[in-house]
């Protein structure tokens, strides 16, 4: 084996354990959900699983049916092949067979050989999905079934707007084109019904199913350095792009963009999964027909839809007749329609009350309200009394701080100085005047003095200010601190100059802990404080 072999074989099984490993988990296997649980169960079949790949749906379909079924594995990749077999136990080695292969082999292979033909994501790399559908039909046997799956229209639609707004802003506009021409390529489940009937298969022996899915990446390098982008997408993007621009640039300008779009969030990529399940009938076999055994799964949907499980329509909307209005509640009745109730309308924001002015002498005005009900009910809804709530009046404030004020109760007088207007209102009412509030004018600050406090034991004299006959220096030293003794509020002097302290003499400050000696009272007079004299000195 030359040196060249040797590097395509070591690149080969490095891909065959990427796809094992990394893209077949989040990939192959959520498309083959939808075969796995279509599985006819069935004993003595013989399947065919077209490109097996690492072998994980053979593995699935040996697990999952009965010790007579046979699977043939077709694979063009020797290392996947290798990696097929790994998945086999003992104890199926001689109900499965691997051979190197691919779709085209199958146009060798004679007709009515397989009970189940299956492909899964092979269609999609395929251009004419007919011809691939066809063939698959033709090597099936009579009453077996078809299965294949394919990514459907809105695949990659999140990426692909994104990647069309960078080559627009590039100027590729060929690339933009092909892109958009790709983007159509992809089947939808309408385009695959009409195929099918246009290869002659009945509506009633196929069943079109897709499922949306998605797939979760933290950035755009993260999706554009992806296993399964690598290997799967990228590059049929790379032939869009072709020569017309730099790959690497045009990539770095769609990582950037996605970065931008989903700052902050996770980028969910959308994925249809689609499944083609056909049955062809055996007319020797008196089978039911496929879609007979498809809706036995749904009973009430299968009602809905025309009673297909029955085989009482073989379209959807034939069967669905007077039978099943039963299950509706619908009224029928020949009756006139009864006309529907007016939809309410916003209640309108009260208006300010206008001010209640006396009625000129005369007649008294029949009181109307202007109140309707809304039609929601059929009896009419009590009116408010309008009378019972008191009329205020105030010309300097507006009605809603008239509101708050406190109403005198006084005789309803007219006011003399006022004139009766005439104020237009669609409800006219006899108004109880209220005599106007008088304005208090700003009283004027009269100082007040207050009561003088008693002088306590052992305090200074009321009205001789602080330090007033004391030496200086302070209070003696050397007295004890009576309990209840403190210092009396302060009085002003009364006036004449018997009672001011001599000039020159400035006040006393009361030492802490220490208090002046009580003073002597004098019935009927103020008392005086005399200092004593110092025994020490």
């Amino acid at each position: 084996m030359s040196t060249q072999d040797k590097s395509a074989a070591l690149r080969d099984r490095r891909v065959a354990r990427v796809i094992d490993r990394e893209i077949a988990p989040i990939w192959h296997d959520r498309f083959a959900r939808l075969i796995i649980r279509n599985l006819p169960s069935r004993t003595g079949q013989f399947v065919l699983d077209i490109e097996c790949g690492p072998g994980r749906l053979t593995t699935e379909i040996l697990q999952r049916t009965d010790r007579t079924t046979r699977v043939l594995a077709l694979e063009s990749s020797p290392s996947l092949i290798e990696l097929a077999k790994s998945r086999v136990r003992p104890e199926w080695k001689r109900r499965v067979y691997h051979k190197p292969g691919t779709f085209d082999d199958i146009m060798a292979m004679g007709d009515a050989t397989y009970d189940l033909t299956l492909a899964n994501l092979v269609l999609n790399e395929t251009h004419d999905i007919g011809s691939a559908i066809s063939e698959m039909r033709r090597i099936t046997r009579p009453g077996g079934r078809v299965m294949a799956t394919m990514p459907l229209h809105g695949s990659w639609e999140e990426v692909e707007d994104i990647f069309a707004e960078v080559l627009r802003d590039a100027g590729l506009k060929d690339a933009a084109r092909r892109l958009k021409r790709f983007r159509s390529v992809r089947p939808t489940p309408e385009s695959l019904a009409s195929t099918l009937q246009t290869l002659g298969v009945e509506r009633s022996d196929f069943v079109i199913e897709h499922e949306r899915l998605q797939l979760l990446f933290p950035s755009g390098r993260e999706f554009l350095f992806a296993p399964l982008i690598e290997h799967g997408p990228l590059r049929l993007w790379k032939a869009i792009i072709g020569k017309e621009g730099s790959a690497a640039e045009l990539f770095w300008k769609l990582k950037e963009a996605i970065d931008t779009y989903y700052q902050g969030h996770v980028l969910a990529v959308t994925l249809v999964a689609g499944l083609i399940h056909i049955g062809k009938p055996d007319p020797a076999a008196n089978q039911p027909s496929l879609t007979s055994e498809f809706w036995q799964h749904y009973p009430q949907l299968d009602a809905l839809w025309g009673r297909l499980a029955t085989g009482g329509a073989s379209s959807p909307f034939d069967g669905f007749g007077d039978d099943d209005l039963d299950d509706f509640d619908i009224d029928f009745e020949d009756s006139e329609p009864t006309p529907a109730a007016p939809e309410p309308q916003p209640e309108p924001e009260p208006e300010p009350e206008p001010v209640s002015q006396p009625e000129p002498a005369g007649e008294p005005k029949s009181r109307e309200s202007s109140y309707e009900p809304y039609l929601l009910v059929d009896k009419e809804l009590p009116r408010p009394n309008f009378s019972s709530l008191p009329t205020i009046v105030d010309d300097d404030d507006d009605g809603a701080t008239a509101m708050f004020k406190p109403v005198q109760a006084q005789t309803p007088a007219a006011r003399p100085s006022e004139k009766p207007a005439d104020v237009p209102t669609s409800r006219p009412r006899v108004a109880t005047p209220v005599p106007e509030k008088p304005v208090d004018a700003p009283k004027p600050r009269i100082s007040t003095p207050k009561p003088r406090a008693k002088p306590r034991s052992g305090g200074l004299p009321v009205g001789k200010p602080r330090g007033s006959g004391l030496p200086r220096g302070g209070l003696p030293i050397g007295k004890k601190r009576r309990s209840g003794v403190g210092i009396p509020a302060f009085k002003p002097p009364p006036k004449g100059d018997a009672q001011r302290p001599a000039t020159g003499e400035q006040p006393v400050r009361n030492r802490p802990g220490k208090k002046p000696p009580p003073a002597p009272r004098k019935s009927g007079t103020v008392p005086v404080f005399r200092p004593p004299t110092d025994k020490k000195k």
